[in-house]
């Protein structure tokens, strides 16, 4: 089991990335700011959808019935971008 510090780091990293664009697009916003509770309020739905989430996936993980439905779409794009281009 993690201890708490790790668990603490992990949370700290997930976040990041979100609360980074959130400042961004909050800073860029110059004309019409949206009220901070809204925003607020949006973000924390988003993390309780995202911990609802994986307690719905984690039992295909388990059965790894998940991994073809993450691993086609990502394949299909990547023939996609990396088909040589017709008609030269």
């Amino acid at each position: 089991m993690p201890s708490f510090t790790v668990l603490v780091i992990i949370l700290v990293l997930g976040m990041a990335p979100g609360l980074f664009w959130l400042w961004y697009f909050y800073r860029r916003d110059t004309w019409e700011h949206e009220p901070r509770r809204l925003v607020a309020t949006t973000f924390l739905y988003g993390a309780v959808v995202t911990v609802v989430a994986v307690f719905i996936e984690a039992p295909f993980l388990s059965l790894g019935l998940l991994l073809p439905v993450i691993i086609a779409p990502v394949r299909r794009a990547l023939q996609v971008r990396c088909r040589a281009p017709t008609g030269i």
